[in-house]
């Protein structure tokens, strides 16, 4: 088996809210798309501190909040601003209004 990589449809543009996020969930993960303007950007959506989830957290000067205790992630790469571990970041884009994401696909191929 090897691994892949697979972009996923997985919202609508205008379903992303402006300074704030939305959990998907994507092959069998859930991931935090992430609007500010006109950038995008994917999180894992658990926090490794409390497993709050960021997308329910606060948008804030290209951070994101978790909603439990406040450790903060860069949206732009998942780094904690925290002396915690981060969470894994995914490249994201928009075709046609639709939002895709890049994940990681387990082939049956070697």
């Amino acid at each position: 088996m090897s691994a892949t990589e697979t972009w996923h449809d997985v919202a609508a543009l205008g379903d992303i809210p402006e300074e704030g996020g939305l959990a998907v969930k994507v092959a069998d993960r859930t991931v935090a798309i992430f609007r500010r303007g006109q950038d995008l950007f994917a999180l894992e959506d658990t926090c490794p501190h409390r497993g709050g989830n960021l997308s329910e957290g606060i948008v804030r000067d290209g951070l994101v909040y978790c909603p439990l205790h406040a450790w903060c992630f860069r949206l732009d790469s998942g780094c904690n601003e925290d002396e915690g571990p981060g969470v894994e970041s995914f490249s994201v884009f928009v075709e046609a209004d639709r939002v895709k994401v890049k994940m990681a696909a387990v082939s049956s191929t070697p």
